[in-house]
């Protein structure tokens, strides 16, 4: 409940009422699923209020709620990604298997963004995400953009990127009406650096 009611009051000072964008690339999810890259960005929405919550904190598009980068393994895509529960407010980073994050039961859509990095760039961005997973990197209930110990999703990736890219430039930063900067999700694939591979909208 902590975690709802805090969502609740920085969308509040987001005030952002700006609609999802209708154009959906229809695929399937088996053919999607196999044309996953190692470094790709997968982006979901939820069916539950919070995914809705977090949804409204995009200024542009506000399609998605939740991120996760890709690897491609021996044994199937992964997900490295962040969050936190009702019953876990001390959130970890997840190595989640593709099916499980994209899961139709629990999810209304997905997206895979691919962004413009080269194969050494990609092994550092990696890196990075690595990097974080052993210094025990937890979900940050403050959404304090300052703090490298503490971080949410879209704040992950957002440094990872930064770190492998090498440019400050590569992903836009929100600023809220209160003043607060943040990184939300549409930040992370609404720029030229990155491109849409396919959406997948489940029937409701």
């Amino acid at each position: 409940m902590r975690y709802c009611l805090f969502c609740l009051l920085f969308i509040v000072c987001a005030c952002n009422e700006k609609q999802p964008k209708q154009k959906i690339v229809l695929t399937q999810n088996d053919s999607a699923i196999k044309g996953i890259q190692t470094a790709d960005l997968i982006l979901r929405r939820g069916r539950d209020q919070v995914s809705d919550f977090f949804a409204r904190l995009n200024t542009r598009n506000q399609t998605y709620s939740h991120c996760g980068l890709a690897v491609q393994t021996d044994s199937g895509v992964y997900v490295y990604h962040i969050m936190a529960t009702l019953n876990h407010i001390e959130g970890k980073i997840l190595c989640e298997p593709i099916d499980s994050f994209i899961d139709s039961k629990i999810n209304s859509r997905w997206a895979i963004i691919r962004y413009n990095l080269d194969s050494i760039k990609q092994s550092h961005l990696l890196a990075k995400v690595q990097d974080y997973i052993t210094q025990k990197i937890t979900f940050d209930q403050q959404f304090n953009l300052q703090s490298d110990d503490k971080m949410y999703c879209s704040e992950m990736l957002y440094k990872a990127f930064l770190f492998a890219s090498k440019d400050a430039q590569i992903i836009p930063i929100t600023i809220a009406h209160s003043g607060k900067k943040y990184i939300a999700i549409d930040n992370l694939f609404e720029h030229k650096h990155c491109k849409t591979i396919g959406e997948i909208a489940y029937k409701q």
